[in-house]
């Protein structure tokens, strides 16, 4: 009988995004009763992200990864509403 080997490949790998985005601000769908009446507001986002192959074997890799994301929107108001979202994450991809 074979001896089974199992190959681990640590790869020195790291990769980064950045993407622009338009944000709206608006009640859900199922909200809207009257489509005349209703307000939608837009303003712009971006995502900020970045990663490192920690593992690599034959048929699939692990990485771990954070993103960053930012929008603002300008209400009617005169007011803006501002939000942002911080991952980490554990991220497995397959080939």
């Amino acid at each position: 009988m074979k001896k089974l080997s199992v190959i681990f490949i640590y790869v020195l790998c790291s990769w980064s995004l950045r993407a622009q985005n338009l944000d709206s601000e608006r009640q859900g769908f199922y909200n809207i009763k009257d489509w005349s009446s209703e307000d939608f507001n837009f303003g712009k986002g971006v995502l900020l992200a970045s990663g490192y192959e920690v593992l690599q074997r034959k048929k699939w890799t692990m990485d771990v990864e954070t993103r960053l994301f930012m929008s603002s929107v300008s209400l009617h108001e005169g007011r803006k509403r501002e939000g942002s979202s911080f991952t980490l994450a554990l991220g497995f991809t397959w080939f």
